[in-house]
Formats: C-alpha cells, structure tokens, sequence
C-alpha cells in the first residue's frame, strides 16, 4: 500500500498536467478544423444537412475547447512563475557551488590585518 506521500511524489506536477490537456485540446481542435474543411470541400455539402450539422456542431466543440484552453492557460500562469523561479534558484545555487569563494595568500593580502604591512593571520584568507 502507498503513502499519501508517495503518491504525491508520482504524480506529475500540476503544470505539466494542465500543459499536458492544452496539448491535447490543442490537437484535437486542429483536428475538428481539418475534418470541417474537408467536409465544406465536398461536392455533396450544399445539399447534405447532415454534413451541414456535422459542420456546425464541430464550430461550436472549436468554440468550448477554445475557451477551455484559455481557461486552463490562466491557470498554468501560477505554475509557470513559480517553475521560472525554481529554474533561477536551482540555476544561481549551481553557480555558487561551482565557483567557491576564492582564497587569497597571506602573501598576497598585504598588511591585512595591521598598519605596518605584517598580519597575524597565518595561512589563507577568505
């Protein structure tokens, strides 16, 4: 038996869901589309009222799934920011780890520590 846990970890994030269904409303409107255009350059069309209905209901599944997909872009908004931000924050945190704070030589620091150039640091300093 699984965990609420684990089951939550395996299921996709809800932004990839809801790119998921656009797509899928997406192709099936091009589809819808391509089938109406067919049905319009057949001969037979004027006088078929069924192919006339066919038609028509097609524009108005174009017309809801249409609407849906600006429904569900509106509220994929939210997930993309916050999947923007994570992106920025995994992205700084990668450059932080591969450029660690450069050491100087004591050497090098000049009268780091006191006005007659000497230092009572020993080693490095960061």
């Amino acid at each position: 038996k699984r965990t609420r846990t684990q089951t939550m970890a395996s299921q996709p994030p809800p932004g990839s869901v809801i790119g998921d269904r656009i797509a899928e409303l997406e192709n099936s409107i091009q589809k819808l589309r391509s089938s109406n255009e067919y049905m319009l350059e057949c001969p037979e069309f004027k006088e078929d009222k069924d192919l006339q209905d066919a038609v028509k209901e097609n524009k108005e599944v174009i017309a809801k799934r249409i609407k849906l997909v600006e429904e569900l872009r509106e509220e994929l908004k939210p997930h993309e920011r916050r999947s923007s931000k994570k992106k920025i924050e995994d992205l700084e945190n990668t450059v932080a780890q591969s450029n660690p704070p450069k050491m100087a030589r004591k050497e090098d620091a000049k009268g780091a520590g006191t006005n007659d150039g000497s230092s009572n640091n020993q080693g490095f300093l960061l």
